[in-house]
């Protein structure tokens, strides 16, 4: 909110700049409400009208490039509009209008449709103003319109290729990804082979050096005179267990070789996305929870899947959506 109120700030700076129209800028500002209505420039400069000294507002107008009819000034109209109000036979504009009786009734009816007249009045004056600007409109925009097609009959002419590019890249990303699980699968089960062999032949070695412990140990006489190698009999044991315990750790796992690795394109001029689309194929096997008017739930829906499943829309479970195709679309857009 802070960044859109900013925003009409400076719009209101450029309207009214420098210290001159300080105290109309202030004075807008602190309008209740005003800033956060976001005015469009025309409701900006309404609002000037009526804070600006006649000759001030059509240097303005002349600096922002506003051309408007003499016929349209709103502070005339909304004058016109005020003394055709207060020339009617009513009580006193802004009073309170008490209707107790069949008179008064009718007196209110007149005074009622008096008013309805004048802002049918207005309306129509405000329909006969605005038609020209609206058929000036509709003359630029068939303008563009026209160029707008040329154009973007170039731009498929680029998209089309591109986006069948990525098509084809991005199956052979998810090919080359199946493959990489797959050699990575296929590593590990090499490591644990590693892992195996490591600690049999740790654990021979352990049987070993025990078997070489209890033979020295066995004949007393023997132990006394090889105190030596009866404690570095039971060393050799303790490091066999410690060989048994450290065999898997040290056992290093095999390289993952991608052939043909493949990175995706990318490009300074444009930018790739990948949307997941829900479309309803068959109305009577949707389940209510995705039903709406509004395709909020099946865009949600679209949104929890891809994100769910990591991206991958091939892992989508066939029939779990029942009367909805779920698809990706890829768009270019610019940067």
């Amino acid at each position: 909110m802070a960044k859109a109120h900013e925003d009409v700030r400076d719009r209101i700076r450029t309207l009214l700049p420098g210290d001159e129209y300080k105290a109309q800028r202030n004075h807008l500002y602190s309008k209740p409400d005003f800033l956060k209505s976001n005015p469009t420039d025309e409701q900006l400069m309404a609002e000037a009208e009526f804070i600006l000294p006649m000759e001030k507002l059509a240097e303005v107008k002349a600096q922002v490039g506003e051309i408007v009819p003499a016929d349209l000034a709103p502070v005339a109209i909304r004058a016109e509009a005020d003394r055709a109000v207060t020339g009617l036979v009513l009580p006193a504009k802004g009073q309170v209008v008490v209707v107790n009786t069949a008179d008064d009734y009718q007196e209110a009816d007149k005074g009622y449709a008096s008013l309805k007249s004048i802002k049918s009045e207005l309306e129509s004056k405000r329909k006969k103003l605005k038609e020209p600007v609206l058929d000036l409109g509709r003359y630029i925009d068939g303008k563009f319109k026209d160029a707008t097609a040329l154009v973007d009959a170039e731009i498929a002419r680029y998209e089309q290729p591109m986006l069948a590019f990525k098509t084809r890249e991005r199956e052979q990303l998810r090919a080359q990804e199946t493959e990489r699980l797959r050699l990575e699968a296929e590593a590990e089960k090499e490591r644990q082979r590693l892992v195996r062999e490591a600690e049999d032949s740790a654990r021979a070695e352990l049987e070993a050096a025990k078997e070489k412990l209890a033979e020295v140990e066995e004949d007393p006489f023997l132990a006394a005179l090889m105190e030596g190698s009866v404690s570095a009999a039971r060393e050799d044991v303790k490091e066999s267990m410690r060989n048994v315990a450290l065999a898997p750790q040290r056992v290093v796992m095999p390289e993952v070789v991608m052939p043909n690795y493949v990175a995706p394109v990318t490009a300074v001029g444009s930018r790739t996305s990948y949307l997941w689309v829900v479309e309803v194929v068959n109305e009577g096997e949707v389940e209510r929870i995705h039903c709406s008017p509004d395709p909020s739930k099946l865009n949600a829906l679209g949104k929890y899947l891809k994100a769910t499943l990591h991206g991958d829309i091939t892992k989508v479970e066939p029939g779990k959506y029942p009367g909805l195709k779920i698809k990706e679309e890829i768009r270019l857009g610019g940067r």
